[in-house]
């Protein structure tokens, strides 16, 4: 390697006597930095090597989460336009509480003034005896 970059000239204990950059280079490459990268590198290995064998049936056998996942990427996206939608519905969802269920939950009471069949026919009386019947009118 150190023929190909430059012979003698380019060994990183002596471009420090060249250039500041050349100082950066040897100390990035000297017995020290060595060691501890060669060291960062094993833990980092370690850590690896005991969590990827758990993961290992999932990432061998994972081709059948890419369904999966793609469906939860179309269910993330759809949510987000329900969020985004939100506070317009709030709006809404608030006015309708105000004006109907909360009178309704108050005086609960239905006024049926006109029943009608697909015709046209009046059967009001017909549905006052059925809910007779059942209990809902006196």
């Amino acid at each position: 390697m150190t023929a190909l970059v430059g012979g003698d000239a380019a060994r990183p204990d002596r471009c420090a006597e060249k250039s500041p950059a050349g100082e950066a280079l040897a100390t990035m490459f000297s017995q020290g930095s060595v060691h501890y990268w060669r060291r960062v590198a094993v833990s980092i290995v370690s850590y690896i090597s005991q969590i990827l064998p758990s993961v290992g049936s999932v990432y061998e056998g994972g081709l059948w989460m890419v369904p999966m996942l793609n469906s939860l990427a179309d269910a993330g996206g759809t949510l987000r336009g329900i969020w985004d939608e939100g506070p317009a519905d709030t709006a809404k969802l608030s006015e309708f509480l105000r004006t109907t269920v909360l009178p309704f939950a108050e005086h609960p009471s239905v006024d049926i003034r006109s029943v009608q069949t697909a015709d046209g026919e009046q059967v009001v009386t017909d549905v006052e005896n059925v809910l007779r019947m059942l209990g809902a009118v006196k």
